[in-house]
This record gives structure tokens, C-alpha cells and sequence, in this order.
């Protein structure tokens, strides 16, 4: 019976080819967009749960209260993981992690190889306890355990060895500190929240920061700039530790919270809540909005129901052309439950050509995908192919629930009414279409006008004035090598010599790469000292004419001020409760102390994405942060100026590999997240148009065909070819505005939503909705008036010859 089932349903698809090929591609699509996006939201829930105690691994972080309110803060101090995991009941383990750059040398003359590494981590030796990071080469235990060790990744091991043994060879750190290769672990998944190139021992931090006088940043509970992250003991749960680290933070923490803050505490993070948790200040590599991931999830499910829509909708409308099939069928004793399973043959054989056709399709295009993802996501293949299977359990369940309405539609015909004469479809039918096609439109509408304020935004963040003259700034990132910056007042003297050189200043970090969060204390607007703590630049006296910053009270650093003179910006000139950028000038500020005093205040400008508000910064000469130079280019050839630098730094910083970047471009990057979210979001929104498209065209075709003789009595009439477009159009119009009523208000509430994580964002009007249902609109259009021309342009007498 099965075999005779399938025979049928292929004659059946083999005759209507048109309609079947329709039905296959639209699902077809659905279930690619399905595949692509369920692998992007699996790759994205996936983060950090590859390390083998992953249930057991937590974050600690800080919760400051300030005057201004609250802020969750990533980042702790040196003394933190020891003091917790010897006081703290519970704590298996706690390791530090330093996230920094490194420049690697190995080698000598022709031979030397040189990496400018961006990610390389400083940690304990428990670091290979905490996280599962499997070594392919050393001893997990002793890897970390002493000063001059390094762990390198497979690709880094052989970039500097090639195939020879990489154990026991010396790299220098930083052109200075010798370390030696202890370990090769393999490669980072991608699904890590804390990427790193290579480990290296704590040893080696807290010798290399005592060498250079900084042991306070090893020392201080208030020097946060590190990460701790704790192994609970098993069966012990995060709630019990946490009922302990009140108490612990009073014992190192109070004296300091009282002083600084309104309040602190401290908190156990999950490793696998932090890339789809709520971003905190700090973090070592960008989050994700899990309400992103919702979207995504919605979109796809969308993009398959329109396709399932659109096998319905087929199938109903052509229910009067199979009537007859139905009446002859029972009228020789089929029965109602053979029919049925008929037709949901013919509808699972569709579904199982649309699932092969997916397969061949997604692995074509996963390359594009990842492109547009900006990410590489495992294939649906992967992990034993379980996400094939699924995939084809998905295609199966839409194949049978897409084909049980029209089966039992079709199975329900009574031989008596259909062998009669023409039969009708029923009312109740068209209106079912009718629904089905509003519904598909209304998504597409929804899709479209989400894709346009996705972009709307990225331009507006992108036009938007920063507050600075972003263009012709070129950062010379040097890692910290006390080499270079010792010798920055010649490098700087040298690269001004340069006539495409217009200004250099050097600084520990630019606009849209981070800033570090320090303690001040400042003489209040009363007179009273005051604590807070506040974003810092460590900059030099060009700082502000490189940047082009405006001064709105003061002066600019001068090289007297040493360390002592503070510029701020008008945001922290209000957050600290003085009423004008005047007022603050010569007021006591510093660090640890109030002993140095405000010398200018400049106008606001964006430091940070716009997707967050300016918030309060203070800048001062403090060389232990510098990492780095800034230049300002003249207008002209920049490629020949750049030339010039290159060449004047291959003698000025021998031990440093040239590398720059420009800043407009490094700031743009905050916003790469956004933009493929817009991408992906655009993509797909054309697909679903185009599965709608692709059941519409199908609908209009049939409708054209069933009212074949309606349109040759008009024309004989004297009907005009645009009149009987418009005729058969306006059923389309009609539904597409009812679509855009229903959709227009989903999307705003949708897109408003999705605008309030944007501190500066695009007005939301209708115009953007107006465009969405106009494109929407114009689309079906031509995609109807594709049959209803060719129906209208058709020889009357043909279609008017014969019943």
C-alpha cells in the first residue's frame, strides 16, 4: 500500500510540475534558513561549555554602588584569588588571568621570527585545573608553575618552530623577558569568552611588574584590571559561597568600600552565562544580547511557516481540480483514511525532496553564511550529524502538518457533488487563503521594516560627530615596550621631522579601545574630599591637539604638571556636582590622593561606542599606562606618508614590527556585531519575501487560470488589458494592506524595543513602515501581474470555445 501511495504521488508531482517545483524550493529555503540559523544560535549558546567542570566554573565580579548608581564591574585584583581560595569555604580553586598583548621573538638574524600576539594570557598555574585547555605537549600541573614559562597554542608553536620540538625553546616576551615553551595546548574553540594566543606563568607578570616598580598593581585590593575566576568544590553550589563573601569583603574590602562607594559586593558569575549575559565593564571580548538570538530563532520559524503557508494555500486552491480525481477514487471504494494518507504521501515526498535539496544548498552556502555571520559555525554534518537528523525530523513534521489540512479538505469531497458538474471550492477555503496570504505578508512587511531601522541606525552611529577629529589618525600600538616609550620624546621628535606628520601624542589607550577604571578622590563642590571611581586616559601634553579635542574651561596638560594635572570631561565635571566646567578648574583631584588639581576641562566626545552615553573620564601624564602613539597625517598622499613612518621606525624601534591602525576604522569596528546583524537580518527578510513571492505567484497563476473565461467574455466586452490587470490585482492590494495594519505596529513595538540598548539612536516615524509595506507592495505586485498580464493578453476566442 505504501509503494502504491508513492507511485501515485510521483505521477501526481511528475503532472503538475510547475506547482511541485514551487512547493519544494519555498520549503527548501524555509528549511536552509532554519538550518543556518538554528547552527548560529547552537554556536552561540555554546560558549565556554566545551571545559569539562564548565558547571563549576564562575566568574568573580563586583557590584559598585555608587552616588549615580549601580555598575557590575569583570574585572578584580591580585591579592583576590589566593585570599578566596584560601578563606572562602568551597572554592575548589581560583586562578588570575591577566587578557594583554605581547610581542614573541625567536630566532636571530634572517632566521627571527617576530608576532605581535593581541591576546595572550597571564595566569596561575591552576589555570589548566579551572578550564579544560588540553595540552598536547608538557605537564598540565608544572606548565604555569614557575617564572619564564610559556604554553603556546598549536598555530603559534608552529609559526615560531615549524616541525621541529617546540619544548624547552626560548621565545623573548616583549623584546626583554626570556620565557620558555613548557606546554603546546591545542587551539581555543572560538565559543571561548577568552581567547588567548598563549599562557603565561603569574611568575612572569609579578616579576616583570616588580622590575619595572609596579608592584602596587600585584599588591592593591583596589588595582582591578585582572580576572578571577574560582572552581567550586563539588556538590557545593554558588548560593553557599556567595553567603560567604560578604564577610570576606568586609575583611579586605571594607575600609576601601566605605571610602570610595555607597557600597560593594561581591558575585559568583556563571562561565556560561557571561557571552549571552548582560555585558559588564570589562569584558575581555564582545557579548551577545540573547534577545538577538530570540529574533534570529523567530525569523527562521517564520521564513518556514510562510513556506508551509504557501504548500497549504497551493494545495486548498487546487482542490477543485482534484475533485473530480476524489469523487472517481470513492465512487470505487476508496475510503476517507486512504485518501488521506494519499495525500499526506504527496505532501512527505514534497517535504523529503525539500529536505535533500536543503542539504545540497546549505553546504553550498555555508561559506557565505559565515560571511555574513562574521563567524565560522560548524556545518550541519558536525557532531555526528545530529543536526542532520533534526533538520530532517523538522522537514517530516512540517510535511505532515503543512499536508493535513488540505488531505483531509480533499478526502472529505462527496463523489455525488463532484461528479455532478464544475465543482466550486468553498467560501470558508478562500477566506483560509485569504488569512494565510496576509499572514505571509505581514511577516514580510514586519522583516523589512526591521531591517531597515537596523540600518538606519548603523548609519546614524556611523555619521554621528564623536566629538574629535576622528579622520587622518593613525594609532601605533606598542604593547607597553618600555623600550619605545622610554624613547618616546625622540620617536616623536623624529616622526615630526616627517612633512605628512602633523602631530604625535602618546597615550594609553583611543577612542574606541577600552580605558581603565581607576579610585580618585577630588575636592567636592562644598570642599569636602569625595571618592569615586572613574574612567582614565593616561596622555601626554599633545593629547588634546592631536585629537583635535576642544578645551571649554583651562588649559591643556603641560609637561610641568608631571603627573599632577587632570583634565576632565564636562560629563564628570557634572557627575561630580560642580555647576560649571569653571568651577572645577583648580580644584584638588588625584588617585590615591587628592594632590594634584584640575587644570581644563574639554567638551564632551565619544570615547566608546554609541551604543552606550558618554560617561565621566579624567586624563593626566601618567607614562606607567602608556601603550602606544597616535599621529595625526597632513591631507595628501597618506600611503607615501605611512612609507616615511615605516621607514623611520625600522630605526627608531628596531625591536617593534611596524603596525598601525586607523583610528576611524578601529572605532567603526564596535559597530561590526551590529552590522552583521543587519546583514543577517536583511538576508533573511529577502528570503521570506521571496518564499511568499514564490506561493503568490503560484495563487495568481491558478486564480489567472480559473477565471480564464471570465477574462475572455471581458475582453470580448471591450476591456482593457490595464483594467483586467488592476481587476485581478486588487484582491492583492487589499490583503497587502490589511497585512501592513497588522504588521506595522508589531514592528515598532519590536524595533523600539530594540533601539533602547542605544544610548544615541535613530527617531523611529513611520516613514521607514511606509517603505517597508510600499516595497512589500510593489514586489507582490509584479509578481502577480506576471500571470494576470499574460492571462489578459491572452486570445479571448481560445478560452471561450469550449466548456
Amino acid at each position: 500500500m505504501l509503494r502504491n501511495h508513492i507511485r501515485v504521488a510521483l505521477r501526481h508531482l511528475a503532472r503538475q510540475k510547475g506547482y511541485t517545483a514551487l512547493n519544494v524550493v519555498g520549503l527548501a529555503v524555509g528549511l536552509v534558513c532554519c538550518g543556518f540559523i538554528a547552527l548560529y544560535v547552537q554556536d552561540e549558546r555554546s560558549y565556554d561549555r566545551h571545559h569539562e567542570h564548565a558547571d563549576r566554573v564562575y566568574r568573580l565580579v563586583r557590584e559598585i554602588g555608587l552616588d549615580t548608581g549601580t555598575s557590575l564591574e569583570a574585572t578584580t585584583s591580585g591579592p583576590m584569588a589566593p585570599s578566596v581560595a584560601a578563606e572562602v569555604p568551597g572554592v575548589e580553586e581560583a586562578v588570575r588571568v591577566v587578557q594583554t598583548s605581547a610581542l614573541l621573538e625567536h630566532g636571530e638574524g634572517a632566521e627571527r621570527v617576530r608576532t605581535e600576539e593581541d591576546e595572550v594570557a597571564f595566569a596561575d598555574a591552576g589555570l589548566f585545573d579551572v578550564f579544560t585547555l588540553p595540552l598536547v605537549a608538557g605537564d598540565a600541573r608544572t606548565a604555569l608553575a614557575a617564572p619564564g614559562r610559556i604554553v603556546l597554542t598549536e598555530t603559534l608553536a608552529r609559526t615560531h618552530f615549524g616541525t621541529a620540538d617546540p619544548m624547552g625553546q626560548t621565545l623573548l616576551l616583549d623584546g626583554e623577558t626570556p620565557v620558555t615553551v613548557s606546554g603546546v595546548m591545542r587551539d581555543l574553540p572560538s565559543t571561548t569568552h577568552l581567547p588567548f594566543t598563549a599562557a603565561v606563568s603569574w611568575g612572569t607578570w609579578d616579576a616583570v611588574q616588580r622590575a619595572g616598580d609596579n608592584a602596587w598593581l600585584l599588591e592593591e585590593w583596589n588595582a582591578n584590571y585582572l580576572y578571577t575566576y574560582v572552581l567550586l568544590a563539588p556538590g557545593v553550589t554558588a548560593a553557599q559561597v556567595e553567603r560567604a563573601l560578604p564577610a570576606f569583603a568586609e575583611r579586605h574590602l571594607g575600609e576601601a568600600m566605605r571610602e570610595l562607594f555607597v557600597s560593594l559586593a561581591l558575585e559568583l558569575q556563571p562561565v556560561t552565562d557571561i557571552h549571552l549575559g548582560e555585558p559588564l565593564v570589562g569584558e575581555p571580548s564582545p557579548t551577545t544580547d540573547p534577545a538577538r538570538l530570540t529574533l534570529f530563532a523567530l525569523i527562521g520559524a517564520f521564513i518556514l511557516l510562510i513556506a508551509a503557508v504557501n504548500f497549504v494555500n497551493l494545495a486548498t486552491a487546487r482542490a477543485a481540480g482534484r475533485a473530480r480525481e476524489v469523487g472517481v477514487r470513492k465512487a470505487v471504494g476508496a475510503q476517507q483514511g486512504q485518501l488521506v494518507r494519499q495525500f499526506l504521501a504527496e505532501s512527505v515526498l514534497v517535504s523529503t525532496l525539500a529536505f535533500v535539496l536543503a542539504l545540497g544548498a546549505s553546504q553550498l552556502l555555508l561559506p557565505g553564511f559565515d560571511a555574513l555571520a562574521g563567524k565560522e559555525v560548524d556545518s550541519l554534518w558536525a557532531h555526528g550529524g545530529v543536526n542532520v537528523l533534526a533538520l530532517g525530523v523538522l522537514a517530516l513534521v512540517v510535511g505532515l502538518g503543512a499536508g493535513l489540512y488540505p488531505a483531509f479538505v480533499l478526502s472529505g469531497f462527496r463523489p455525488a457533488a463532484v461528479l455532478r458538474g464544475p465543482f466550486r471550492g468553498s467560501r470558508r477555503g478562500v477566506v483560509l487563503r485569504q488569512g494565510l496570504v496576509v499572514l505571509q505578508f505581514a511577516v514580510s512587511i514586519a522583516l523589512i521594516a526591521g531591517t531597515a531601522v537596523v540600518y538606519a541606525q548603523l548609519h546614524y552611529m556611523r555619521s554621528q560627530p564623536l566629538g574629535f577629529a576622528g579622520d587622518q589618525l593613525v594609532s601605533l600600538d606598542v604593547d607597553g615596550d618600555s623600550e619605545a616609550l622610554e624613547a618616546r620624546g625622540r620617536i616623536r621628535e623624529e616622526l615630526m621631522r616627517l612633512s605628512g606628520v602633523r602631530d604625535v601624542a602618546v597615550t594609553s589607550s583611543v577612542p574606541g579601545e577600552g580605558y581603565n577604571v581607576l579610585s580618585i578622590q577630588y575636592e567636592g563642590p562644598d570642599g569636602t574630599i569625595e571618592r569615586a571611581e572613574m574612567n582614565e586616559y593616561s596622555t601626554d601634553e599633545h593629547f588634546v591637539a592631536t585629537y583635535g579635542l576642544e578645551l571649554v574651561a583651562g588649559r591643556a596638560i603641560q609637561p610641568s604638571d608631571s603627573s599632577r594635572g587632570y583634565l576632565l570631561n564636562e560629563t564628570a565635571v557634572a557627575r561630580l556636582g560642580w555647576a560649571s566646567p569653571e568651577e572645577a578648574i583648580g580644584k584638588r583631584f588625584g588617585m590615591n590622593d587628592p594632590d594634584g588639581e584640575i587644570v581644563g576641562v574639554v567638551r564632551d566626545f565619544h570615547y566608546t561606542s554609541l551604543e552606550a552615553p558618554i560617561e565621566p573620564l579624567f586624563m593626566h601624564n601618567f607614562p606607567v599606562f602608556y601603550s602606544g602613539f597616535t599621529l595625526r597625517l597632513a591631507p595628501g598622499d597618506v600611503r607615501e606618508t605611512l612609507a616615511g613612518v615605516e621607514r623611520a621606525w625600522a630605526t627608531l624601534a628596531p625591536q617593534r614590527p611596524f603596525s598601525y591602525t586607523f583610528l576611524d576604522d578601529s572605532f567603526d569596528q564596535q559597530y561590526r556585531a551590529d552590522a552583521h546583524f543587519g546583514r543577517l537580518v536583511g538576508v533573511f527578510a529577502g528570503l521570506a519575501i521571496l518564499v511568499a513571492c514564490l506561493g503568490l505567484f503560484g495563487l495568481a497563476a491558478f486564480s489567472a487560470e480559473q477565471r480564464r473565461k471570465e477574462i475572455g467574455v471581458r475582453k470580448v466586452l471591450g476591456a482593457s488589458v490595464p483594467s483586467i490587470v488592476a481587476l485581478l490585482s486588487r484582491d492583492t492590494v487589499r490583503l497587502l494592506g490589511i497585512a501592513f495594519v497588522l504588521a506595522a505596529p508589531v514592528a515598532y513595538l519590536g524595533m523600539s524595543r530594540w533601539l533602547e540598548g542605544f544610548a544615541y539612536r535613530v527617531p523611529l516615524g513611520p516613514t521607514v513602515f511606509l517603505l517597508a509595506g510600499a516595497v512589500v507592495l510593489a514586489i507582490a505586485l509584479v509578481t502577480v501581474s506576471t500571470q494576470t498580464f499574460r492571462a489578459a493578453t491572452a486570445d479571448p476566442v481560445r478560452s471561450l470555445r469550449s466548456e
